[in-house]
């Protein structure tokens, strides 16, 4: 289990990489109905790794001006 916070995505993404052996992930699924977070799900996705954003507070083009 991973304790920290989506509104904090370096911690996020270094927390992700130490329990999985420094691998990042195949599909994220963002449901989180805090304002913020769309760069976690970001730096803890994989080069060619898909992202699925399902939530109301969800910011496409935050999305998009991070990736």
């Amino acid at each position: 289990m991973i304790r920290t916070s989506a509104q904090e995505p370096l911690a996020l993404r270094e927390a992700v990489l130490e329990k999985t052996g420094g691998r990042e992930a195949d599909l994220v699924v963002s449901c989180v109905t805090s304002a913020g977070v769309e760069p976690a799900a970001v730096l803890v996705t994989r080069p060619r790794g898909k992202i699925y954003f399902f939530a109301m507070t969800t910011s496409f083009t935050a999305a998009a001006l991070f990736a």
